[in-house]
């Protein structure tokens, strides 16, 4: 199937016309390739049951503990409110092939092998993703326009009147959302960050690459992973520690998950 760019766009304008709460001034990607053959390695030795989506499930909500601003709620104004508790709302394949999200509650109290039970658990009740079946209205004529325009530039005051009349329209299950695109074979890809979010993380199809050593070639494996981001909240050197901080803890699986070992947990 052909990719279409005007279909691709029109549907992300359908998802921001129907939700209304997207953080307006979100987003690059910070993008890293990250080293995870230790982390294979450390599976093929010791026999796991587990896989490599369990590792760096772990390694994420260990550092979203270390780094608390990116578990925050936002309402894409002022207002920031930290969250203790980390649960992982994780978008992954479905058996049937489908996008289905889990939330992954008390996400960083896991280690792998209880983080390999808890997604097998939650995959039975996945939910789909929400899907807008029909496009945003558009009016004829200028005047049509001109009321198209108003009712687009109300909405960007949508947390104003969130506040006004009680609601929270933009409140999701989980504190953190981890997409695994790369379970599709996904290479690249471009995530909204909607609110109260301040940044996602997701992660991409491995790749293997020769590179060098003083004993010669050595095929090693790269997990690029992405975290967009709102700009309000951060700037780009966040993001990046966020990665460095993630390969740095996949890089010891033993000592830096509890690999091996339950931590507990609900």
């Amino acid at each position: 199937m052909q990719f279409d760019p005007a279909e691709h766009l029109r549907r992300f304008s359908d998802r921001i016309a129907r939700h209304r709460f997207i953080n307006w001034t979100l987003s690059v990607h910070t993008r890293v390739d990250v080293e995870v053959q230790p982390a294979l390695d450390y599976l093929l030795l010791s026999k796991s049951q587990v896989s490599l989506r369990d590792m760096w499930l772990c390694a994420t909500a260990r550092v979203l503990r270390d780094r608390p601003l990116f578990n925050l709620r936002f309402n894409g104004f002022r207002d920031l409110k930290p969250v203790e508790d980390i649960h992982l709302r994780v978008g992954l394949k479905l058996d049937d092939g489908r996008l289905g999200y889990v939330v992954v509650e008390h996400a960083d109290r896991l280690n792998p092998e209880d983080m390999a039970r808890r997604i097998a658990e939650l995959m039975p009740q996945a939910m789909p993703p929400e899907y807008v079946a029909h496009p945003p209205r558009h009016r004829a004529g200028r005047l049509g326009r001109l009321v198209d325009d108003l009712e687009e530039s109300t909405f960007d005051y949508a947390p104003h009147l969130e506040k006004t009349l009680g609601g929270d329209s933009g409140s999701e299950a989980g504190t953190f959302m981890v997409l695994d695109a790369g379970a599709f074979g996904a290479e690249d890809f471009h995530q909204l960050v909607l609110r109260p979010a301040v940044a996602v993380l997701v992660v991409m199809k491995p790749k293997s690459l020769l590179v060098k050593s003083p004993e010669g070639p050595v095929l090693t494996t790269r997990l690029p992973m992405a975290v967009p981001f709102c700009h309000k909240v951060m700037d780009t050197d966040g993001p990046g520690y966020f990665l460095f901080d993630l390969e740095k803890r996949l890089a010891d699986p033993q000592g830096t998950l509890g690999a091996g070992r339950g931590e507990g947990g609900p």
